[in-house]
């Protein structure tokens, strides 16, 4: 677990918060699973804040090393709590949640149910 408790709330210097990296970089899915929960407890708000780039943490998680279904969906879902028009959030290159997982994402499942959840944005 992070210490101290306001860990999880620092970014660095492009912006990315401690969520986004853990998402795209951490290779342990555990730990990655579980920076998604504190996020949760203790700066729920980074799931809708952009780095730097215009990116938030779900496109992270989309473009970053395949990740377990549950994971993805929990994500997926706290953010559209957080910022429900994220799947339509453009990045600096007007890049898409939607688009990356269109192009990057191997769940064919969560890609159908990101085109059922954002119709009319393609």
């Amino acid at each position: 677990s992070l210490s101290p408790p306001e860990a999880i709330s620092t970014r660095d210097n492009a912006d990315n918060s401690a969520l986004s990296k853990a998402l795209s970089c951490v290779a342990d899915e555990a730990l990655a699973a579980e920076v998604v929960e504190l996020t949760l407890e203790r700066h729920a708000r980074a799931f809708a804040t952009p780095n730097n780039e215009g990116m938030l943490p779900l496109q992270a998680v989309l473009a970053g090393p395949p990740r377990p279904p549950a994971l993805l969906r929990r994500v997926l879902d706290l953010t559209l709590e957080q910022r429900p028009t994220a799947l339509l959030h453009a990045d600096d290159i007007g890049s898409t949640p939607l688009h990356t997982a269109l192009a990057e994402c191997d769940d064919v499942e969560l890609r159908l149910e990101l085109l059922r959840l954002a119709p009319g944005a393609l």
